[in-house]
């Protein structure tokens, strides 16, 4: 029913229905409210929780999936490959915990801490903690691990946290959909956002253009890796796996963007049956029983939430982050010049 309702509101917005015009009235009510949130900290800094180490926001102004995973495993790994001392913060969405802060290991079961953040414990090499209140997260990640830097995923809206720096992540084929705020459209926040943060990353080439934005934009490729046996835990390569189970699978996605990840399968050689589930579903052996005793492949997203019934026919493809050479670099730059501006602040 949800993934019925998610495609039809889509395809409402991207048509731009003209029955989308009934609910300006609670455009116009989320308008006060995001406006009042963000002016309130505005003006009353000091309310903001502002973390000794520097914190930098991986976030988006559209609803929806964007990329912001990959990109935050990307910056985790990178940053301490140069030495910098790293932990992840996130609201752990579709995660419930029966207390906060919940410090995530790769033992946390998903249901507590949800896909991403298990992700981030799995692979991201630092710690990982998980609260719906950000600020209390950085709390506990810096009186326990004492990190460097913070990498927020998501809490772009989030403004009680002080931040550093901004990254926004935007999907590279529907940017920023038909250009009207929720609920009339996909955005959070009015396009103009996005000349006030630090970087722009598309997922994949832009088919949009930003206009009177002079913002550092990059575009971010994915880069998928081996394909890996939920429940025998061994690697194949593409050309390895198609020889021992052939080229016809069904392919499962419950993310933001299922058409990239079946698109991505497609061009490594794959001939697909596909299955849609909404973002962050939750689920179930029944959900997939479709499959009966076929090869099945998905994305690390939904394995992390199928890997207590997981059998041999199922396996996942994750991918790694791509950017351009330039990019860490002004990363870094950017990141010591607001070290500085702290400093500055501070004294």
């Amino acid at each position: 029913m949800r993934s019925w309702l998610e495609e039809k509101i889509q395809m409402a917005w991207n048509q731009k229905k003209p029955w989308l015009g009934k609910f300006r009235i609670f455009q116009k009510i989320f308008v006060l409210i995001s406006s009042y949130c963000r002016k309130y900290y505005t003006n009353y800094p000091q309310k903001k929780y502002r973390a000794k180490a520097q914190v930098i926001v991986i976030g988006n102004i559209t609803v929806g999936g964007t990329g912001k995973t990959p990109l935050t495993l990307f910056l985790a790994q990178k940053l301490q490959e140069q030495g910098v001392v790293v932990g992840i913060v996130s609201r752990g969405y579709g995660g419930i915990s029966r207390s906060y802060p919940l410090e995530v290991t790769k033992q946390t079961p998903v249901q507590e801490c949800g896909d991403e953040a298990l992700i981030y414990a799995n692979r991201a090499g630092c710690p990982v903690v998980v609260d719906p209140d950000r600020s209390r997260a950085l709390s506990y990640l810096e009186n326990k691990f004492k990190p460097t830097l913070i990498l927020s995923d998501d809490g772009l809206q989030h403004y009680k946290m002080a931040r550093d720096l901004e990254i926004v992540v935007l999907d590279g084929q529907r940017g920023l959909g038909n250009g009207e705020l929720l609920p009339l459209g996909p955005l959070r926040e009015e396009a103009k956002r996005l000349c006030e943060v630090d970087m722009i990353v598309s997922n994949g080439p832009a088919l949009y253009m930003l206009e009177n934005t002079k913002t550092p934009s990059y575009v971010m490729q994915m880069q998928p890796l081996s394909l890996r046996s939920l429940s025998k835990g061994i690697e194949l390569t593409v050309e390895d796996f198609i020889q021992r189970y052939g080229d016809k699978v069904w392919a499962v996605a419950g993310i933001g963007n299922p058409v990239r990840f079946f698109a991505t399968l497609s061009e490594l050689g794959f001939k697909l049956r596909t299955r849609v589930f909404t973002d962050h579903h939750k689920y179930s052996i029944e959900d997939l029983n479709f499959a009966k005793s076929e090869v099945l492949i998905m994305t690390e997203k939904d394995a992390v939430k199928c890997n207590s019934f997981a059998t041999s026919d199922m396996w996942y493809l994750p991918v790694e982050a791509v950017l351009p050479e330039k990019f860490l670099p002004d990363l870094l730059s950017m990141l010591t010049e607001k070290y500085k501006q702290k400093q500055t602040e501070l004294f």
